[in-house]
């Protein structure tokens, strides 16, 4: 078994179910399907907030701070065991991801590898057809005729003091109890996967923008998710705050929310993936309900012996039918 953390997808060998996949669509999957519902775009840390919100100049006086505490609280020859530390570990950490990148205990990789998840070669994302499965299907007829709605949301906090701006912990908290309410009932909505972003345009001071990029199979999914309580709680809330009052004001000028919805019709979209780990559209999942006894069927939960198996949409794009931009597009009709 490989877990891969740093997407929060835990990976299981399966080869039984992973060649049933192969055959479901025709093509070769080079992701292993997984037990464990795929949700590492819903991770939204501190650290990875705090990371980029503030600018080198801060991110130095605080760590400078620090030391001038620790230095005025202990004896000297101690206050200088964090940065004697942080200079030792740091180039042997480098070095041994350097030399051993695929390092692993026990049989288990260690997340700090760059490598980690990564695919190596030539892949591409393959949707499967919804209520389609094997229905007769060859390995020569495994054009997707799969639709998709591309839909991006995003928030950034325009103040000196980032996340800790005033309303913005409240707005942090609600754009996570909305992560959470989309994970759990993903399939509901129609939600096949995404992936979460951070930075901002180079002309900006900070580079605190949160982009969250989410693939749905349908509008009607997306709106069923516009219209549940965790969505309209948040937009309710975020409305209030930054609506124009009489006196032209807004309560918390410095908020900023976007969203951005696109409609793509089968056969007008294409990807390809170079020793990447499954990124974007290459991270979406389709769940699959498999037997106790090993039988793959439709996308159906009601029988209780159903176990959710999830299988990522990449594939093999060095197949003859993908190896082009126009034959993967024709394969998307």
């Amino acid at each position: 078994m490989i877990n891969d953390t740093s997407n929060g997808i835990d990976i299981q060998e399966q080869s039984d179910v992973r060649m049933q996949a192969d055959h479901r669509h025709g093509f070769q999957s080079v992701v292993p399907p997984t037990s464990s519902k795929p949700n590492g775009w819903t991770v939204l840390s501190a650290s990875y907030i705090i990371k980029d919100a503030f600018r080198l100049h801060t991110l130095l006086a605080i760590g400078a701070g620090l030391q001038a505490i620790l230095s005025a609280a202990a004896p000297k020859p101690w206050c200088f065991l964090p940065t004697a530390a942080l200079l030792v570990l740091s180039p042997v950490v480098t070095f041994v991801q350097m030399v051993r990148p695929l390092l692993s205990i026990h049989g288990k990789w260690l997340t700090h590898s760059f490598l980690a998840g990564v695919v190596p070669g030539r892949s591409t994302a393959h949707l499967r057809t919804k209520g389609r499965l094997f229905g007769g299907q060859s390995a020569s007829e495994g054009a997707s005729g799969q639709g998709l709605v591309v839909f991006h949301f995003g928030a950034r906090f325009n103040h000196p003091l980032g996340v800790l701006a005033p309303g913005a912990r409240t707005m942090t908290k609600l754009f996570r109890a909305t992560l959470s309410a989309l994970s759990e009932d993903r399939t509901a909505y129609g939600l096949m996967g995404g992936d979460l972003f951070r930075g901002g345009a180079s002309t900006r001071v900070s580079n605190d923008t949160i982009l969250l990029v989410l693939y749905f199979r349908d509008v009607e999914g997306l709106q069923r998710f516009a219209g549940s309580a965790a969505h309209r709680e948040a937009f309710q809330w975020l409305r209030e705050v930054t609506k124009l009052g009489d006196d032209g004001k807004q309560k918390y000028s410095h908020l900023s929310a976007f969203h951005e919805t696109f409609m793509v019709a089968p056969g007008a979209y294409e990807s390809l993936y170079i020793n990447t780990a499954p990124i974007l559209l290459g991270n979406t999942f389709t769940e699959i309900s498999q037997d106790d006894d090993g039988e793959v069927g439709e996308d159906d939960r009601s029988g209780e012996n159903k176990l959710p198996i999830w299988h990522n949409s990449l594939v093999d794009a060095d197949d003859n039918r993908l190896q082009t931009m126009k034959a993967r597009l024709k394969q998307s009709l």
